[in-house]
């Protein structure tokens, strides 16, 4: 086990603890003012003020709030790809709970998963998965030349061994999975109820899941933005969440096991 310590700043385990129980705080109230504002001032029921109010205030504050937390994080892998999968099945079954419910009329505002055509599956996966190791690659230069926080803990984080890389598959599995249920299932069609068009929802949908990857800097969450954008962006145009689906697994495996340690082996080499 180790610390991440992601500056030359001495730690400071008890600050950092306040500096985070203060921003979960912060958040908190936040996700309460705004599942308030929606129940009372909007035509919504209370499952949708509260669902858009997980998901576009509760959970990015929780992202935010770990912050302060990670120079003083113990850096155990197995147990962080547990914990990591663990709490996105929870996300992604309050997601369907929410999204196939049904409203007026007996619909649902979960979007369809199956019916595409296997030509325009494929179509639309392989673009998402060259698209979405595309912008990797292209930040990567960036990273090298500013190295930050986030970039550290990104790399500590890559498995090592057949075991954790076995892990790391599914927590892949895990993640392409639930964030898609959640952020390109339900949030990007549940803002639809307050009269945003498809294109704003995709826009709107990008923003808190790109805050969920804070822990990966500022590029890092650049770099979620512009994937998430795209991962919306299939959902709307194909009719179907499956694409994006298998390629947010895609994109995460070969980032994980190809892509990263590949840049990371180039990084060394250069020291």
């Amino acid at each position: 086990m180790t610390k991440y310590r992601g500056s030359e700043d001495p730690l400071d385990e008890p600050q950092a603890k306040e500096n985070a129980a203060r921003r979960l705080r912060v958040g908190a109230g936040a996700f309460a003012a705004v599942v308030l504002v929606l129940s009372v001032a909007t035509p919504l029921l209370f499952r949708d003020a509260f669902g858009l109010g997980l998901f576009y205030v509760l959970l990015p504050a929780l992202g935010w709030a770990q912050l302060p937390l990670l120079p003083v994080a113990p850096i155990e892998r197995t147990a962080i790809y547990a914990g990591s999968a663990a709490s996105l099945v929870v996300i992604g079954t309050a997601a369907l709970i929410l999204g196939l419910a049904s409203r007026d009329g007996g619909a649902s505002v979960f979007p369809p998963v199956w019916g595409l055509p296997l030509r325009t599956l494929v179509f639309w996966t392989a673009a998402l998965l060259i698209g979405g190791l595309g912008v990797i690659m292209a930040f990567e230069p960036v990273d090298r030349w500013k190295p930050s926080r986030g970039a550290a803990l990104v790399r500590e984080l890559l498995p090592r061994t057949c075991g954790e890389k076995a892990e790391f598959v599914g927590l892949s599995l895990v993640a392409g999975i639930n964030e898609e249920v959640a952020y390109r299932g339900y949030a990007l069609s549940a803002i639809g109820l307050l009269g945003a068009g498809p294109w704003t929802a995709v826009l709107a949908s990008a923003v808190p899941f790109a805050i969920l990857h804070a822990y990966q800097g500022p590029l890092g969450v650049a770099r979620s933005a512009l994937v998430g954008l795209a991962l919306g962006a299939s959902v709307v145009a194909s009719g179907s969440l499956l694409p994006a689906i298998l390629a947010h697994v895609g994109i995460d495996i070969v980032a994980g096991l190809v892509v990263g340690p590949w840049l990371l082996a180039g990084a060394e080499r250069e020291r």
